[in-house]
């Protein structure tokens, strides 16, 4: 099998991986929407969209289940932070162990396609 080939198959695994992991955070902030709606005299109100910084690189459009009240936060999804890791922290331990900022820098962008400047250091 030639690299290339490799390659696609992988890069296809990992979309395909990516859209179940989306669908199970959908389905089950549903059924958590729906055990929140027992107890609270309220009724459902949609949608919204956001992206989360998972481990497994970026979820977009995420639909998150909302309440006509607006007090429901789905307990899998931070709140108020676009990941699902703390990178604030791992930067904070990694550029205390002496890592180079561009060294992490490189290190968010390739494992969690997310960009961090080397202009802004932790320090």
């Amino acid at each position: 099998m030639r690299e290339e080939n490799r390659r696609e198959i992988v890069e296809k695994l990992g979309e395909e991986i990516k859209t179940m992991i989306k669908g199970l955070l959908e389905r089950l902030m549903v059924e958590e929407q729906a055990m929140y709606l027992e107890n609270y005299p309220t009724k459902a109100n949609g949608y919204y969209s956001r992206d989360l910084l998972t481990l497994y690189g970026p979820m977009e459009d995420l639909r998150v289940p909302r309440v006509r009240e607006g007090d429901f936060r789905p307990a899998l999804l931070p709140e108020r932070r676009r990941a699902s890791l703390d990178l604030s922290d791992a930067i904070l331990v990694l550029y205390a162990a002496g890592v180079s900022t561009r060294a992490i820098s490189r290190f968010l962008e390739t494992i969690y396609g997310s960009f961090y400047s080397p202009k802004a250091s932790p320090a």
